[in-house]
């Protein structure tokens, strides 16, 4: 059984523990103060927690994989943190742009 953490306030925390049988064991936790956030970020945060955890236990190939290319770029030196990605939109992006015929999305989802 994992312990659980101390957490700091507004604090979120996915533990994983190798069991001795190989399997992973996973618990979630989190110590968010309700007073603090509005019940919007309160409900978001809760529910990005519970799917980064369905995540982990659904999709561990595509995490490894993902985690494995990652490793991979950073051996060979071709991925920089400190390096800037600049976005160069395409010509007929701008055109469409300007003639107002993109669809504009909310940030948020809900």
């Amino acid at each position: 059984m994992i312990k659980p953490l101390k957490l700091q306030k507004n604090m979120m925390a996915l533990v994983m523990q190798i069991q001795p049988d190989g399997q992973l064991r996973i618990m979630s936790q989190q110590n968010l103060d309700q007073k603090s956030l509005s019940e919007e970020d309160y409900e978001l945060q809760l529910d990005f927690l519970q799917g980064l955890g369905v995540h982990v236990q659904t999709a561990a190939e595509l995490i490894i994989t993902t985690g494995h290319m990652s490793r991979l770029l950073e051996e060979e030196d071709e991925f920089d943190e400190d390096d800037e990605l600049i976005f160069e939109p395409d010509e007929k992006l701008l055109e469409l742009l300007a003639a107002r015929k993109v669809l504009q999305f909310k940030k948020k989802l809900n």
